[in-house]
């Protein structure tokens, strides 16, 4: 005896019709969480970076020239606002103006360039290392060039920096963390810039303390 199963048109169609719903669903899940992201990124920046316009000061219209005031007499009153903040870097070149703030996780960068821990603060002697997103914070580091200035206001003053190399190495070149007897400033995001999913290498950039 042979049996016969006979699927109804009528129920593949509710399959394939229940399948497109949840994609659809997911697409917009999706979407709203890269939404939410971007927004959330945009309006912790726009925030802190209109608090601290007002107390910004001139730029020196020569690289090396002492920035004014060498050292804060207090914390500026904008990164009161945020304990995790931990100033502001500046490439004038560039157009770019990004809040800092401490660690490497994804909430922090998310919403801003991340202090590694365990490696100087800049300003101080030593590496200071800082990481962000090529798609984010860190895309215009892609047209960043040898001579270009890097300015850092903090808690305790402002510093110049002056960009000598830039280079993309391994993601587990560990050498870009080490320790430097002068002050050094290292900028690292994923490259290439333009790539679709996890980016296999890394760019970075190093630079030395002006002053």
């Amino acid at each position: 005896m042979k049996l016969r199963v006979v699927v109804s048109p009528r129920s593949g169609s509710t399959v394939q019709n229940l399948l497109s719903s949840v994609l659809i669903a997911a697409g917009i899940v999706c979407m709203g969480v890269f939404v939410w992201s971007e927004l959330d990124s945009w309006v912790y920046q726009y925030v802190q970076l209109e608090y601290s316009a007002a107390g910004k000061l001139p730029l020196p219209a020569q690289p090396g020239v002492p920035l004014t005031p060498p050292v804060a007499a207090s914390p500026p009153q904008w990164l009161e606002r945020d304990p995790q903040a931990l100033g502001i870097l500046e490439i004038p070149r560039l157009d770019m103006r990004i809040v800092v703030r401490e660690g490497i996780d994804a909430a922090t960068l998310r919403r801003s360039v991340g202090h590694v821990p365990a490696t100087a603060l800049p300003g101080e002697a030593g590496n200071a290392v800082l990481a962000g997103h090529r798609d984010r914070h860190f895309r215009s580091l892609r047209k960043i060039r040898r001579g270009d200035r890097i300015l850092f206001e903090g808690r305790d003053g402002r510093y110049e920096y002056i960009v000598d190399s830039t280079m993309v190495v391994d993601p587990d070149a560990v050498s870009l963390m080490r320790p430097t007897a002068d002050a050094r400033l290292t900028l690292i995001t994923c490259f290439p810039f333009y790539y679709a999913g996890p980016a296999p290498r890394r760019f970075a950039v190093r630079a030395y303390r002006a002053q």
